[in-house]
């Protein structure tokens, strides 16, 4: 009966727990940095840093955002912007095992006829709801894809420069590098830090 009494604050705290978490981590992370004015009214010529099958997609993706954008294209114009996409690698922490929840149960029958639940809110050693403890394998960073764009103009230099994240948890990385490319492009001329957006 005890044990039953404490599945409502259980369930409870894996809600907060997950709720937490999601909110502090958005699908996916923008930084941009604004060094010179962008000119208006001048054309872009878009060119990824390698020519692979996937960054030809890409180019395409971008340059017909650009236009919705109301970007004028042109493979000599004065501004380039170009793009190169990569994967960035996860890090991991080795430090023992965290134990939130015990159950026991002792004697005959179904379940036991003896049973306790403990509930470890903090624990130094092996850590509990409100620590992670010394142990266990934890993941840092996880693995993700990362997208960077630089706006030069001919003759004066670099005018801005952008990179977006997002987990790999998506399906490959044309499909995260494309939902970055809106946001991206809405940040051309202006700087932003650590912002977020959703990836569908």
């Amino acid at each position: 009966m005890r044990f039953r009494s404490l599945l409502p604050v259980l369930f409870g705290l894996v809600f907060l727990a997950g709720q937490a978490s999601a909110e502090e981590t958005g699908d996916g992370l923008l930084n941009a940095m604004a060094y010179h004015p962008v000119p208006e009214g001048k054309t872009i010529a878009v060119r990824p840093l390698d020519d692979s099958d996937q960054n030809l997609l890409l180019k395409t993706d971008l340059e017909a955002v650009l236009k919705e954008r109301g970007y004028s294209l042109s493979d000599d114009a004065p501004l380039i912007l170009t793009f190169e996409t990569r994967e960035e690698g996860g890090a991991f922490s080795d430090g023992g095992r965290r134990t939130v929840l015990e159950l026991e149960a002792k004697g005959g029958g179904l379940g036991g006829n003896q049973q306790s639940a403990r509930l470890n809110i903090f624990d130094s050693d092996r850590g509990g709801v409100l620590n992670e403890g010394r142990g266990g394998t934890r993941v840092v960073t996880r693995d993700r894809y990362r997208l960077d764009l630089t706006l030069d103009e001919r003759g004066r230099g670099r005018l801005w420069q952008a990179w977006a994240t997002a987990e790999t948890r998506f399906s490959d990385a044309l499909t995260a590098s494309r939902a970055m490319l809106g946001p991206m492009v809405d940040r051309i001329g202006k700087t932003a830090r650590r912002e977020t957006f959703r990836i569908p």
